[in-house]
This record gives C-alpha cells, structure tokens and sequence, in this order.
C-alpha cells in the first residue's frame, strides 16, 4: 500500500498548508446542472451497465446535486481511491485517480473544494450546493462535479430518472484490468457498514501480532473490523489500527503516530480515542505503582485508573471527542510526575 502512504504524505500537506492553498487559484468554471428537487434517490448508469449502491447509503438528491457515497469511485471502471480523515468536528477528503486529484473540506470551519488536473493546475469550485456531507461514517459528495474531475462524462436522462457516465477509450486504457484492480481493493479495510465480514478475534489478533513478530505491548479491539494497537520499540513508540481487511485477512494500517521517550523514560500519546501511556527501561526503576489520567468531558473532569503491571505500555480509552487531558504517576518514595498531552 506504498501509494496509500504517498499520498497520505500530500494529504497532510493540504491540512498544514490550508491557508496557502486558498491563495492563487481559479474559480471552476462549470456548474452542476441542478436535478427535479422532487427526486430522491437516481439511479446511475456507467457505460451503459447498472451501478448498485448498498441499500443503507444509496445516491440521494440534495439541493438538486445528485449525491453518492464516496466508495462509489472506488468502481472498477473508474478506478478512483480516497483519502478520509477528521479532526475535531473538521473533515478532509481526497479522492484521486490518473486523471487528477480533488482536495474537500467541510463541517467546522472554512469549506474547501479544489481540483487539480494531471498537470497541476488547481482551481477552486464555489458551489454551495454541493458540499458533501456524512452518511453514518462516510461522506456523501457531488456525483456531478466528482466524476467530471476525474474524468468522465456525466448526462442526465430526464425521461429515465438517471445519471449516465462513461469513459472514453483514453480514460480505459489506464485503468488496471478487473482482476488486478480487485486484488487491490481486497488490501483495504472493509467498509464501515459490512455486515458479512467476521469480526476480529483475540485469538486470530495475537496470531497476527506473533507471526508478523510485531513489538506490540497492548491492544484494543475497538469494534468488530479494527483493534488498535500500540507498538514499543528500544525508545519509541507508535500506535496504530490493525484492520479487517475486504480479503478476509488482517492488516496493518499505513497511518500512525509515533512519540520518542522523554528524558524521565515515559511517552504519552492520543491517538484515534485512545491514549498511550509508555514506561521505558528508565522510568521502570521509578517503579511506578499508580497512574490516573484526568480529562475533560462536557465541562466535567473525569479520572480514569491505569492498572499499572509489569508491561511496558498501557492502551487507556479516553474517547475521541476528548482533546487534551493530565497524566499523574506515583511511585516509589513519593516520586510524582504529572504531563499534559493534547
């Protein structure tokens, strides 16, 4: 998955450089042709085949723009691959193919849409309309406006209620053939709404971490198709999801986050609802006996307890809408340290 790490590398460039990227571009030309607001739900044709969208996420009509869930793109005949990301209530998505690569931002905040084609010119979509939004865990974006900047040609069919794509000659002969392109897809985590994938076990997890001899500490098996895990090498440490994978294995996720050992031997770090707390070989002759995390929820602090053992690194669920918080370790001869994270 070296592509998924590259462009997650230009993903977080887009979030750092936010206000960089407002700055010198065109506003986009073309406009969504607006659909009956009467219609729910169109049905999509792409060359000439019938699309199925799942039952729970179907495309919908808002504002008149045809809206679908962003796997859409995913199809093997167009071929695009996405990017999702949140951070404290702001949403980040990147939805790419051979053909260009669309940059989205919404919820909290200043929206963003911008396009940039293969030859690197970015323009800048201003229409309010259509902005995506969220299904359940996944975005719903513009049918319309998407499938243009990748590529395609979008009509609609008024007398059948439905959206028409195709792709030229050109836009196929880049594509991978179905097998390859599947292959692909079965490296990536099942979708949130998979209801006939079999849940992660801690039996077939341990198995996973014992054959692939990763230097992970603790765990958690956050819901049916991800566990998170945290990882502890000689000063460092690094915590990540390990996922259920469309093929029916199990995989790591390319994105993590990763702390060093402070000069008291201790490493801190919130990651994804999840705080981990590593003691290194030199806070071990501390012998540190007890551990509290203070955060702040809803106005209230709260205190969570660590059961402090003889593993080098602790997973401690403090949820995701929490933003910062206070560690408080005690150990021998009345030492205490206390540290902030964010």
């Amino acid at each position: 998955m070296d592509n998924v790490r590259i462009k997650f590398r230009s993903f977080l460039l887009l979030i750092g450089a936010l206000s960089c990227l407002l700055l010198g571009m065109n506003a986009a030309g073309a406009q969504s042709q607006s659909l009956p607001l009467s219609l729910t739900s169109p049905l999509i044709a792409l060359n000439n085949e019938s699309v199925s969208l799942p039952s729970a996420i179907p495309a919908e009509v808002s504002k008149g723009r045809a809206f679908v869930p962003v796997r859409f793109f995913q199809h093997p005949q167009i071929q695009g691959d996405y990017i999702f990301s949140e951070d404290k209530g702001t949403y980040y998505l990147l939805i790419d193919n051979h053909a260009a690569e669309v940059n989205l931002i919404f919820g909290k905040g200043a929206p963003l849409f911008r396009i940039t084609d293969s030859e690197g010119k970015d323009s800048l979509v201003h229409d309010t309309n259509a902005l995506p939004y969220l299904h359940g865990e996944e975005p719903m974006v513009p049918l319309r406006l998407i499938a243009e900047a990748l590529g395609l040609q979008v009509k609609w069919d008024n007398q059948a209620k439905s959206v028409i794509l195709e792709t030229d000659e050109e836009y196929r002969r880049e594509l991978y053939s179905v097998e390859e392109w599947e292959a692909q897809m079965g490296e990536y985590p099942v979708y949130w709404d998979d209801k006939s994938a079999k849940p992660i076990t801690d039996e077939e997890l341990q198995a996973y971490i014992e054959e692939n001899k990763l230097p992970i500490v603790d765990y958690k098996i956050d819901s049916k198709y991800k566990a998170i895990v945290l990882e502890v090498k000689e000063h460092e440490t690094s915590t990540y999801a390990i996922h259920r994978l469309r093929n029916g294995k199990l995989g790591k996720d390319d994105i993590m986050v990763g702390t060093k050992e402070n000069e008291y031997g201790f490493a801190f770090q919130k990651f994804n609802g999840y705080l981990s707390i590593v003691l290194f070989d030199k806070a071990k002759l501390l012998e540190i006996h007890s551990c509290v995390v203070s955060i702040y929820d809803n106005r209230q602090t709260k205190k969570l307890k660590v059961e402090i053992g003889d593993k080098r690194g602790y997973l401690l669920r403090i949820g995701e809408e929490v933003s910062s918080g206070l560690v408080n370790l005690k150990g021998k001869d009345g030492y205490t340290y206390e540290e902030i994270f964010w």
